[in-house]
């Protein structure tokens, strides 16, 4: 199958963690994503390879990734869970296990 597209004239990111994840997101202003693709996506079907690879590494992660499409444009937001803080007595006691 062949997709034409065209040029974005505009394109919206964002990134924004709290202490437990990271969420970036991406937005065009585009056409969207034809439905039958969408559906395809969902089912596990080949999307592109790109966005296949990036969903297998988001989900390696343990992360979360979305794909929205509508008529107004696409957004993929990327969700990843952010290590746990270690504390400073966990940092000395890892530098030296003897101590």
């Amino acid at each position: 199958m062949f997709i034409a597209t065209r040029a974005v004239h505009q394109l919206k990111s964002s990134l924004k963690a709290d202490g437990h994840q990271a969420v970036f997101t991406v937005r065009d202003f585009g056409r969207g994503t034809p439905t039958e693709i969408q559906r395809s996506q969902i089912n596990g079907n080949h999307f592109g390879v790109g966005l296949s690879g990036m969903r297998e590494s988001v989900t390696d992660l343990g992360g979360n990734f979305e794909i929205q499409s509508d008529g107004g444009g696409t957004a993929i937001t990327v969700s990843i869970p952010l290590a746990a803080q270690i504390s400073d007595t966990e940092t000395s006691a890892r530098k030296n296990p003897a101590a």
